[in-house]
């Protein structure tokens, strides 16, 4: 709890218990997954009466705009977050038909920011790169 006050305060926000429950849960989850807000409220929800989900939004928000967790736009504008972690850099693969976010391996990242840096001369943002597609259930069933 209090490594996550501290990370709340060196990002300038005000520890609140909403703040550090939602952010405990992104860091905590297992494979760095991504979850929605809904899913959120859902783990939280049990531990914090009175909790809504109005304020887990609002709270993903602020945790987002303080570059503490990453926000993802996914299939039927559904939004998923994750803890950004500066120890686990890595791209996001977002299906459009079935909302999965798959991890996609930093390498590669650096490998296509390159390619397309020599190219276009334009420089990726690698550490927020989203690629909207679909993912391999999908484009299987598709084909």
């Amino acid at each position: 709890m209090k490594e996550h006050a501290d990370l709340l305060r060196s990002h300038g926000l005000r520890v609140t218990a909403q703040r550090t429950a939602l952010l405990g849960l992104l860091r905590e989850v297992d494979g760095h997954q991504h979850l929605t807000a809904k899913e959120l409220y859902e783990m939280a929800a049990p531990t914090m009466p009175g909790l809504n989900l109005a304020t887990v939004y609002r709270t993903l928000e602020g945790l987002h705009e303080a570059g503490l967790v990453d926000r993802l736009k996914a299939a039927l504008d559904q939004i998923h977050y994750s803890f950004r972690d500066p120890a686990h850099l890595h791209g996001h693969l977002c299906c459009r038909q079935c909302g999965k976010v798959e991890e996609c391996d930093y390498d590669l990242i650096l490998n296509l920011a390159k390619n397309v840096r020599a190219a276009y001369g334009f420089q990726i943002d690698r550490e927020h790169l989203s690629l909207a597609g679909l993912c391999a259930d999908c484009a299987s069933v598709k084909n």
